[in-house]
């Protein structure tokens, strides 16, 4: 603290950087260097400007505490050239939840002319893709030119990675397209190779997103076989399930008519039956009734989607 006021951007950026990856929460600490910053802003470069926006949006500040850093981003996008900052700061924007459309697009823009003279991961890709389903606005993706890039590593992605890649085909405007179909087959069987070492949640994410893709009629059968299996490894993990996530499989195979094995669906059902039970018994016993109306409002309120709510997309 003695320092603050010797700080410059850099180590302002890399101070609030250090806390966010370490997880250290000083409130108070926090919201002096962010005076600091506030005071220093038109000095902030785009690389620390991005630095310094993505690590408060972790240690948990709101829209409102960083609004003159949104504003400042807003009047200096035309100084973003690298494609790391803008996926970033694309990132950032959704864990902030701010669905601005103008700026959004304007990031997008960005992204679209670095995609059309390089490439990107397909885990770079899919980190984008859950950005942009979890505020909303798919509208605002550049979705051919990322699904195009993902192309040549769609093989290195795993479960959950090709599962935000394939909601977001699933959701986008463009329908039937031919590039879509061949993009989400090519997604359908490099997920199956992998479904057999994914994790519970990572299957509850295929069968989401997959869900969704059949019932469009994306991928042709590449999808259904996937989803199948997909149903069948979340069928064997049942029992490690929680209720929540059980319900969503359910409701996504009712709400989406997938293709399911009825011996599947009927485990499924089963392990969340016991699961209901157990604490429902719980929540009736001396011991719990201090708890037993957290438990009641757990069970019954719907479970979120897998897809198109990352948490993290930072």
């Amino acid at each position: 603290r003695e320092l603050l006021p010797a700080l410059d951007p850099s180590d302002l950026a890399r101070s609030l950087t250090g806390m966010a990856r370490s997880r250290h929460l000083d409130d108070e600490f926090k919201q002096d260097l962010l005076e600091r910053v506030f005071a220093r802003l038109p000095y902030f470069s785009a690389k620390h400007l991005t630095m310094t926006l993505a690590a408060l949006a972790k240690l948990g500040s709101s829209e409102d505490e960083l609004r003159p850093l949104l504003d400042e981003l807003y009047k200096r996008m035309p100084e973003f050239h690298d494609v790391g900052h803008v996926m970033t700061l694309i990132r950032t924007l959704s864990r902030l939840q701010v669905a601005d459309a103008d700026l959004l697009s304007k990031l997008s823009a960005k992204l679209e002319l670095h995609l059309n003279t390089g490439g990107l991961h397909a885990r770079e890709v899919a980190s984008v893709c859950a950005a942009f389903l979890h505020l909303g606005r798919l509208d605002a993706a550049p979705l051919p030119a990322l699904a195009h890039a993902a192309r040549p590593t769609l093989h290195e992605a795993t479960p959950g990675e090709l599962a935000h890649i394939v909601a977001a085909c699933a959701r986008a405007q463009e329908g039937q397209a031919p590039w879509l179909r061949d993009h989400v087959a090519a997604a359908a069987r490099h997920a199956r190779e992998r479904l057999p070492f994914a994790a519970p949640a990572e299957v509850e994410a295929v069968v989401h997103a997959f869900s969704e893709a059949s019932a469009k009629q994306l991928g042709g059968e590449a999808v259904n076989d996937t989803l199948r299996l997909a149903l069948s490894e979340a069928s064997r993990l049942a029992p490690s399930l929680g209720a929540a996530q059980l319900a969503g499989l359910l409701q996504s195979c009712e709400q989406f008519s997938c293709p399911a094995a009825a011996a599947d669906l009927e485990r499924l059902s089963q392990a969340l039956r016991a699961q209901t039970a157990d604490a429902i018994g719980v929540a009736a016993s001396p011991s719990a009734e201090d708890s037993q109306g957290d438990t009641t409002a757990k069970l019954s309120t719907p479970p979120e989607r897998a897809v198109g709510d990352r948490q993290d997309c930072g």
